[in-house]
């Protein structure tokens, strides 16, 4: 679901990640994660992972960091994790494609 703040896009991939449109310039690929201490701790929150100019250069490195990141013993895994991580992406790209205004 692309969610709008403002000007502000954001796009959920799955639990654990999302793309944010700040402005026109910017993709921010964040990552939620649970503090242990401050303000905070305990809950989820967000943290920005990486930032990007085109979308495509986002998905490219969510893409790659998605696969080396699973737990990977055979071909089939990588298969599996290349065929998640995808469809994820894609995913969210029909989401952002759906939100634009014509």
């Amino acid at each position: 679901m692309a969610l709008h703040q403002g000007n502000i896009m954001i796009i959920e991939i799955n639990e654990q990640y999302r793309l944010r449109k700040l402005d026109k310039l910017n993709w921010i690929i964040e990552e939620a994660y649970i503090p242990q201490k401050g303000k905070h701790a305990g809950e989820q929150t967000w943290k920005n992972i990486g930032y990007f100019p085109r979308l495509d250069q986002a998905a490219r490195f969510l893409f790659d960091k998605q696969v080396n990141e699973s737990t990977i013993n055979t071909l089939k895994d990588i298969e599996q994790a290349i065929v998640d991580s995808r469809l994820a992406i894609m995913k969210a790209c029909k989401k952002i494609e759906n939100s634009m205004p014509v």
